[in-house]
């Protein structure tokens, strides 16, 4: 039989937004969103290479260069950190947020983080290998 800890009662939801805050400054979220638009944008250049070999560079550059300043409108605009808080708000109780927010500050969680861009940088590097 599995014994658990009685449900905390829930906080004021201004004590949780700064919990789910403080989760995304230490896991770096928005550097980790930038990362993955620079993936998208990389398969995106291996397919329209691999389905139109002709395209010209600057029809590259410019996707690139349209992606990336879209991603930095969204992650520089007041509905992104909205949306995020919202969404780890609906998944998680405050007191697995602090649990989580502890486990980021541990060495194996700093790790975690400082892995992330290699993590990315290989799931790209894969995926286009596939396309």
């Amino acid at each position: 039989m599995i014994v658990l800890p009685p449900l905390q009662p829930e906080t004021s939801s201004t004590e949780k937004t700064a919990i789910i805050n403080e989760l995304l400054e230490i896991t770096q979220t928005e550097n980790t969103v930038k990362l993955m638009a620079k993936a998208v944008v990389q398969n995106i250049y291996a397919s329209l290479k691999q389905a139109n070999p002709n395209i010209p560079y600057r029809a590259l550059k410019i996707i690139e260069e349209v992606t990336i300043e879209l991603v930095e409108n969204d992650i520089n605009g007041p509905s992104f950190r909205k949306n995020i808080q919202r969404i780890y708000s609906k998944h998680f109780r405050t007191d697995e947020l602090r649990e989580i927010v502890i486990f980021y500050k541990t060495p194996v969680g700093q790790k975690a983080i400082s892995k992330i861009p290699l993590i990315i940088q290989e799931s790209t590097e894969n995926s286009q290998n596939k396309l």
